[in-house]
This record gives structure tokens, sequence and C-alpha cells, in this order.
């Protein structure tokens, strides 16, 4: 009979004011419920029973309206995947359009832009892993929280690279990268050491000279011969005389300097333990 009545109400409410009270034929919203025993010691249940799904039926659910309201029994059935992307205890989630969020969130330790090293390799609890990816992929809450931080369209992608202080000519450019960067050695980043060699005996040659004081015969004791003209001591004493130009050459040599003659790069990057960079968007 109670029941009977309590429907009836319902009924009679949604007729006349286009509103639903249970348990009351005055409601002040599109649904008012008031508890059979506002108060007092009565042991008997009053409440709400939200629908109770686990993580797998929440994940294939579809074209689910914004604002749907469920209570998540069981955070360890399917994958925390997709729509799920969140679901990871029990409790109540509400969909807001693409993914499933806790309706309440717990007081956080973390503060928007954060950012952490870790071992995991999915997006979890609010962190996104900067991979690069673009802003329009992640979730509405996420997605407004990116573009607080200054990153409209994709997500800075850390891989491979280290993370520094912004400079004062970054102010206006957290996220930003650069390539590798390449080093110059001067004369001055070189050991001074001496480099010694000698020449080639290949290219021998002879020099010869021109005289117009000369005459031709048997070598005396007082001059000398070659290629059978002879010289008087007396007319070599004031001559000039120059070297042929026929003679004119150049010297080369190499020296080793212990090298292979390939290029070496230079290696400027420390040891390190690779880990993947995440920031905190919230949930």
């Amino acid at each position: 009979m109670k029941k009977m009545i309590i429907l009836c109400c319902c009924l009679f409410s949604l007729t006349t004011y286009s509103q639903v009270g249970i348990v009351t034929t005055t409601p002040k919203a599109t649904l008012d419920i008031q508890a059979i025993n506002p108060t007092g010691s009565s042991s008997q249940v009053d409440g709400i029973l939200i629908p109770r799904v686990d993580r797998e039926r929440a994940q294939n659910m579809e074209n689910i309206s914004t604002s749907t309201l469920v209570y998540v029994s069981d955070a360890l059935s399917g994958e925390q995947i997709g729509k799920a992307i969140h679901i990871n205890e029990n409790g109540y989630y509400f969909f807001d359009g693409n993914v499933w969020q806790k309706l309440t969130q717990t007081s956080s330790k973390f503060n928007l832009g954060d950012i952490k090293y870790s071992a995991l390799k999915i997006d979890h609890d609010g962190w996104y892993l900067l991979d690069g990816r673009q802003i329009s992929t992640l979730t509405n809450v996420s997605k407004n929280n990116a573009n607080l931080l200054g990153f409209t369209t994709n997500l800075p992608n850390a891989n491979g690279r280290v993370i520094k202080q912004v400079s004062s000519k970054e102010v206006n450019t957290v996220g930003g990268n650069s390539t590798a960067k390449s080093i110059s050695i001067t004369r001055a980043n070189i050991p001074n050491f001496t480099m010694s060699g000698t020449t080639s005996s290949n290219g021998a040659h002879t020099h010869t000279t021109t005289n117009n004081n000369y005459t031709t015969g048997a070598v005396n004791s007082s001059g000398f011969s070659s290629g059978g003209q002879t010289w008087a001591t007396t007319s070599l004493v004031n001559s000039a005389f120059t070297i042929n130009s026929a003679g004119a050459h150049t010297h080369t040599f190499s020296v080793s300097t212990g090298g292979s003659g390939t290029p070496i790069s230079v290696n400027t990057e420390d040891e390190y333990l690779s880990a993947n960079t995440f920031i905190y968007l919230f949930i």
C-alpha cells in the first residue's frame, strides 16, 4: 500500500508540475527525493542506489550521454584503456562526453604542470606521457589544462631529450625543444705538440754554374777542370756566377699524426638511465 501511494504521488506531481517528487507532493526540482525517515532512530535504509557496473561494462557502453552516473563495483575487470582509462578503483564515475571521470577527486599533492620521470609507459592518474601527441586527443578537462600551460596544438615531445631550466630568453617557450648541439674544436683546444719529419730522397738533381772567364785545356796546378773545361784560379777570384734556373723545384713531406684518416665524432652525452617523462594535467 505504501508503495502504491508513493507512486500515485509521483504521477500526480509529474502531471501537475512537470516535476517528480518521491515521498513528497511538493517537489522543488525536476526530481526531488525525500527520505522516509529523515530523523530519528529508525533502522530502515534511506538513499539512492546508482546503477552498479564493472569496468569492462563501462568500457563497452556505446552512445553514452554526458553526465551519466554509475558506480564501478569491480575496477579490475577489463582493461584501463579507452573510455575506462581513468577507472582504476571502485567508486562513482560520470561520463564527460569522452571518458569516465571520477565523481570525487581526492586531494592531490601534485600541481598542474608538474613533471616527473617514471618507468610506466602510459597515461595514469592525471599524468600524461610527453610524446608530442595532439592536444585535441586529450580529455576535455586535460585539454583545457594543457591550454592553460600554453600547449594549444601538441604536448611537448620528450623522446630522447633531457630537461633543462628555462633561460631568460625562453620565458614564453616552456616546452620548447632543440636539436643536438654541434661542437667545434679550435686550435686552442688541441694540446701543444711538435711534428717532425724528413723529405723523400726522390727527385735527386744537380745545380750548374756559368762563367765567362774560363779557358780550355789541361788542368794545371793553379786551376780545376769540370767536363773538359778548365778555369784559372786567377780568373775566378773576382768573377760572379749564378745557379741555372732550370733547377727550380719544390720539396714536399708528410708527417703521420697516428690517426686513421677517418673523421671522428665527439660524443658529449653522459651515461644515462632511460625513463619516460610525464606531465600532470589532472584526471
